[in-house]
């Protein structure tokens, strides 16, 4: 999701727990690269260590990269589209 934050573009990368509808983790950034996803993993990662979850995302680039796909395999985790 992107916006306008004090004139800049930015972008919102978040993990929501489809159960509760709760936010796991967020990242506010002004750039739309893969590291926005991967610092809001590795949050949501941290913020559940115990849990298998399985990941669901659009098609975007961030999502479809082989660097994501492998932080997903490193993780043990199944991305659903």
């Amino acid at each position: 999701m992107d916006s306008i934050i004090n004139g800049k573009q930015a972008y919102l990368s978040a993990i929501k727990n489809l159960h509760d509808k709760s936010i796991v983790a967020y990242v506010l950034g002004h750039s739309n690269h893969n590291s926005l996803d991967f610092k809001t993993l590795e949050l949501a990662l941290k913020a559940a260590p115990e849990s298998s979850p399985l990941l669901y995302s659009d098609r975007g680039f961030q999502y479809t990269s082989l660097r994501f796909k492998e932080k997903l395999d490193e993780a043990k985790l199944t991305r659903h589209e």
